[in-house]
């Protein structure tokens, strides 16, 4: 009877843990059509490209269609249509290609650790990465996999 109640407990705990963790699988067509979606949870996508040898201090957001861009004090006049990438200390800006939507820029950062373990001698380092974070803010990089 001991071992039953012990089983039956270790596949509730088991099951909870996976339930608890809230990672996402989205794919990457699905993460670059609407990234809004999926603010403050964790992510995990397969088959982008690492490029450690680019450095990344802006990106290039996209304007809207029809919005007015021009004239001080007009909604939409930001001048520059380009979004800042400042890394919190110990970690690195990185780029990232999404092969499915080449023209996606958001922010992406990764710990000074990790950045290290990569090798710097190639772009385009096939990867399965897990992150979280907004698509206000940038993405921070929790786990990574080469390819």
């Amino acid at each position: 009877m001991k071992k039953i109640t012990l089983l039956a407990f270790s596949i509730f705990a088991f099951i909870a843990t996976t339930f608890a963790q809230n990672i996402q699988n989205p794919t990457a067509v699905e993460f670059t059509t609407n990234p809004a979606k999926y603010n403050g949870a964790t992510i995990s996508i397969s088959g982008v490209k690492l490029n450690p040898k680019s450095s990344v201090s802006t990106v290039s957001v996209a304007t809207p269609s029809g919005a007015i861009t021009a004239g001080a004090g007009t909604p939409g006049s930001m001048g520059n249509n380009n979004m800042r990438c400042t890394a919190p200390r110990g970690f690195y800006a990185i780029d990232i290609d999404f092969p499915n939507n080449p023209s996606f820029q958001k922010c992406f950062f990764i710990s000074g650790a990790q950045f290290n373990s990569l090798p710097k001698t190639q772009d385009g380092l096939n990867a399965s990465i897990m992150f979280k974070g907004d698509d206000k803010n940038g993405y921070t990089i929790t786990l990574f996999k080469l390819l």
